[in-house]
């Protein structure tokens, strides 16, 4: 069986079914769940524009201290230290839109 969307941007191909257990407990997403601060999708969106436009904010304004000499590395393996958080902006927008494809299309963040 074969599951995707009309544009193919999400493609499924099932490989293999099982019969879940009765008894089976989803322990992983207990723990994540208890900690999840409750957010509408407005104010996901608002937090999301809002690291589009800074994406190094809280390294620039002092909320996150980077000492002198030390660098910053990001999750692609980037090391930068403070000097290039500026310049490196750019690059960091457009990580941030390649990301921008949820399922639900309507709720797809509208970036400038």
């Amino acid at each position: 069986m074969e599951l995707y969307d009309i544009k193919k941007d999400y493609y499924f191909k099932v490989i293999k079914n099982e019969k879940i257990a009765d008894d089976y407990q989803r322990n992983s997403l207990k723990a994540s769940v208890s900690r999840a601060i409750p957010a509408t999708q407005k104010e996901l969106n608002t937090l999301k524009l809002d690291l589009y436009s800074n994406p190094f904010k809280y390294v620039l304004n002092g909320n996150l201290t980077l000492p002198e000499g030390k660098k910053l590395l990001l999750d692609d393996g980037t090391v930068l230290s403070k000097e290039q958080l500026k310049p490196a902006e750019a690059n960091e927008r457009k990580k941030i839109k390649s990301f921008n494809n949820p399922i639900e299309l309507d709720k797809a963040v509208k970036y400038p």
